[in-house]
């Protein structure tokens, strides 16, 4: 296993994360192209559907070129596609439920 150190949240803390060491070398990939072989990701915005608003350019993680500039990737895209590749597996939980991506929110409940 290896360390994943992010940035501190909104809250102010770092988190350490255990994740796999084929997990750690994605993110490691998607890091460097979204980098561009600069040291620090690029500024962007997201737009967010259910607040309606534009976010503060921050660096996004998941970052896609759109027309003549960059922008983040929605939240809501990102989950459907986990849930679509989870579907995809075909792997169930307890019962045989399928699996569904569900984001931590601040509180630590999934939502």
């Amino acid at each position: 296993m290896s360390v994943l150190q992010t940035a501190p949240s909104k809250l102010d803390q770092d988190r350490l994360l255990l994740v796999s060491p084929e997990l750690g070398e994605v993110l490691t990939a998607i890091i460097r192209c979204v980098r561009h072989g600069n040291r620090a990701m690029p500024l962007v915005s997201a737009y967010d559907s259910l607040e309606r608003l534009w976010s503060a350019p921050m660096r996004f993680l998941f970052q896609h070129h759109c027309g003549p500039e960059d922008r983040g990737i929605p939240h809501n895209y990102i989950y459907t596609c986990f849930n679509d590749a989870l579907a995809a597996s075909g792997l169930t939980g307890p019962g045989d439920e399928q699996l569904r991506y569900m984001p931590r929110t601040t509180s630590g409940e999934s939502s």
